[in-house]
């Protein structure tokens, strides 16, 4: 059963109680060969990076703007906060995580991320739109949302009010034109996706070429992100959460999300590394292999099992979890960028995606 169809059965309670116990990722192949024996055949970067596009962001963006329409739907259709809205929040911030784990493109060039997703939220700026929503035209409503800074807004404001507002007047008004925002800015997300996701008339090798160089410097900063960021107590989240997610209950399956990406984008699914699969060429274990390097792509595949293990044992409420995950990601961090920077000199430059 895939997440999404578990998280329409399963009673919101319950979910609450399990932490939503979605399946872990299958990212890394198990029961099959670890690699090829030879090298596959070589890839241009311009193939790996439409095949990134097509393969790995579309897909992404596509889940996102569907979850955020269902989520602004939602918020519209009730007349107060219920759990079929805190349902349909969980499932646009998972799909969220999927899409802005490895920020590039339209989300890295949008600041989408601090837009969407700044952390820890700041509730008295939320209480300040709250205590007006219940006296204001829709229109006007509209914005002064849109004139509000980013710890108002987008998902983190939103799991503040439905979890510890939800019977608060004007949480609904106030939520209905934050899902707004969020829905207008997938759409333009998904918008580009689409484009980038075309094959182009004329290949620029040598822009392809420096275009996944930085890609991959976007993933190793998503794993120092989750490392050193969303797997982190927060203080300044005091008034809503120390732990990312922490007001729903969801900070692992969020971790899991994003941790789903990252290694989606060094080593691409179970399924095509087992055979099962015809995906397209995009990930870093690819590059590796089509230049030849089958000793390092074993490695960091080895690397990205043991990752993999340590991020979904990882649970906030015990703290020896977390911090195995966190030295498994610094190691797996550690053997992926110095592979990127000395087979293909890929400069490790500093990234921020959100600005916070």
């Amino acid at each position: 059963m895939n997440r999404r169809a578990f998280l329409v059965l399963v009673p919101f309670s319950a979910l609450a109680l399990t932490e939503y116990a979605q399946a872990a990722p299958e990212i890394i192949a198990t029961g099959c060969r670890s690699g090829p024996v030879v090298a596959t055949p070589y890839y241009r970067a311009s193939a790996l990076t439409l095949g990134g596009m097509q393969t790995h962001w579309l897909p992404r963006a596509q889940a996102f703007a569907q979850s955020a329409a269902e989520l602004e739907r939602s918020v519209r259709a009730a007349s107060s906060p219920t759990s079929a809205m805190r349902l349909a929040w969980v499932r646009c911030m998972l799909d969220w995580e999927r899409l802005a784990a490895v920020p590039v493109g339209a989300v890295l060039e949008r600041r989408s991320v601090r837009t969407l997703d700044f952390w820890p939220t700041r509730t008295v700026q939320i209480q300040e739109l709250l205590q007006s929503a219940n006296t204001q035209e829709p229109a006007l409503l509209a914005n002064r949302v849109r004139a509000a800074g980013v710890g108002a807004k987008g998902l983190p404001a939103l799991e503040w009010l439905l979890w510890h507002q939800a019977n608060e007047p004007g949480t609904r008004a106030l939520a209905s034109a934050l899902c707004a925002e969020l829905h207008a800015e997938a759409a333009v997300l998904l918008q580009d996706y689409q484009a980038r996701a075309r094959a182009p008339e004329a290949v620029d090798e040598a822009q392809s070429w420096t275009d996944y160089g930085e890609w991959f410097t976007q993933c190793m900063g998503s794993l120092d992100q989750l490392r050193l960021k969303k797997m982190r107590a927060n203080t300044r989240g005091k008034d809503s959460a120390i732990w990312v997610r922490g007001v729903s209950g969801q900070t692992a399956p969020a971790w899991a999300e994003q941790w789903e990406s990252i290694a989606f984008f060094l080593a691409g699914s179970a399924a095509r590394r087992c055979g099962a699969a015809n995906e397209a060429p995009h990930s870093f274990t690819d590059l590796l292999r089509s230049r030849g390097h089958l000793a390092p792509a074993d490695r960091l595949e080895r690397q990205l099992a043991i990752s993999q293990q340590a991020v979904l044992a990882a649970n906030p409420s015990r703290p020896a979890s977390v911090q195995r995950a966190q030295q498994a990601l610094l190691a797996l961090h550690t053997l992926a960028s110095d592979m990127g920077s000395q087979l293909f000199d890929f400069s490790q430059g500093f990234t921020d995606a959100d600005g916070d």
